[in-house]
C-alpha cells in the first residue's frame, strides 16, 4: 500500500508543455511536473511503501491519472542499490551482468541497465527489477532514464581538488557519493535505523580514504530536518554542512516542508545529457 508523504501544487496547463520526472526505488516512488522551458515546479507527489512493485505502481497510476497524459519529456531516476561504476577503459561489452552478480547476487529477475557518465569517464551499471522496468517502458515509452549515481555525479565537477560528499537521505536508506582530487572514491547506498548509523557510514568513508571530515564539503538533501539530531551530529564532524536546495521555483504559498526534501527530483528534471 502506498503512503503519500508529500503533495505540492496542481497542474492547470497542458501536459505537453511540461517535463515529468519520476524517482523510484525499493520503498519509494515520487514524481514532479515542471515547466519544460523555465523549470518551475507545478506539481510534486511522493510516496513510500514496504515494496514498490508493479501492483503499487498500478495503484499510483489510479491515484494520479494525470500520469496517463502525454508530456513533452519523461525522465526516470532509478534509486536501486545494486549498482557500481566502472571506468570506461575497463568496461567490456557484456560484462555488466557478471559484475552485478558477483557484487550483489543479481539474477534473472532483474534487468541490467547502463549509463555513460561522460564527464567522469565512467559507466554506471545497475539492476532494476524486471517488472518495474517493464512497467515504466509500457506506460512511458520513449522515456529517458539514469541511475541515482549518474545523476548525483552531475553535481560534482571532476576537477575539484577538495573532498566533496553528496548525501541523499530517504526513509530507510541513504546514498553517499564521495570524491576528492578529481577521483570518485565512493558511490554506495546504505540502510540505516538511527542517526548513529548514518554518521558511522560517513566517517568510515572518510577514514577509508584518509580524508579529514573537517576539510570535506558536504551537501545534504532528502528527508532530514535542519534541527534534527542527525544534522546536529553531522555538524560536529563536518565543517559547515549545507542543505542542498533545488534550483527550480516552487510557487506554492502553502508549502510547509523544506525544499531540500525534493532536490533529487529537481536533479533528475535537469538531466538533459
Amino acid at each position: 500500500m502506498l503512503k503519500q508523504l508529500f503533495l505540492i501544487g496542481e497542474l492547470t496547463g497542458k501536459t505537453e508543455d511540461y517535463t515529468l520526472s519520476i524517482r523510484i526505488g525499493e520503498k519509494h516512488v515520487g514524481f514532479s511536473i515542471s515547466e519544460a522551458g523555465t523549470g518551475s515546479l507545478t506539481t510534486l507527489v511522493f510516496y513510500s511503501a514496504e515494496l514498490i512493485n508493479t501492483e503499487s505502481l498500478d495503484h499510483l497510476l489510479s491515484q494520479q491519472p494525470l500520469l496517463k497524459e502525454k508530456f513533452r519529456q519523461v525522465f526516470v531516476g532509478f534509486d536501486y542499490p545494486e549498482a557500481t561504476l566502472v571506468p570506461d577503459s575497463l568496461n567490456q561489452p557484456g560484462s555488466a551482468p557478471f559484475i552485478l552478480n558477483a557484487l550483489y547476487g543479481v539474477n534473472g529477475q532483474s534487468t541490467i541497465l547502463q549509463d555513460a557518465v561522460r564527464a567522469w569517464q565512467l559507466q554506471t551499471i545497475y539492476a532494476v527489477p524486471t517488472g518495474v522496468h517493464q512497467w515504466i517502458s509500457k506506460h512511458f515509452p520513449g522515456s529517458r532514464y539514469w541511475h541515482q549515481y549518474s545523476i548525483g555525479l552531475k553535481n560534482i565537477k571532476p576537477a575539484e581538488e577538495e573532498g566533496h560528499l553528496l548525501l541523499e537521505m530517504r526513509m530507510e536508506d541513504l546514498s553517499v557519493i564521495l570524491s576528492a582530487k578529481g577521483k570518485l572514491l565512493v558511490a554506495q547506498t546504505f540502510s540505516y535505523t538511527n542517526p548513529s548509523d548514518v554518521l558511522y557510514y560517513l566517517l568510515k568513508a572518510c577514514e577509508e580514504f584518509h580524508l579529514s571530515p573537517a576539510t570535506i564539503k558536504i551537501e545534504i538533501s532528502g528527508l532530514i530536518e535542519k534541527d534534527s539530531a542527525l544534522f546536529r551530529e553531522i555538524w560536529q564532524y563536518f565543517q559547515f554542512p549545507e542543505l542542498r536546495n533545488p534550483q527550480w521555483n516552487i510557487n506554492d504559498p502553502n508549502l510547509s516542508v523544506a525544499a531540500h526534501f525534493f532536490t533529487s527530483l529537481n536533479d533528475l528534471a535537469r538531466c538533459v545529457s
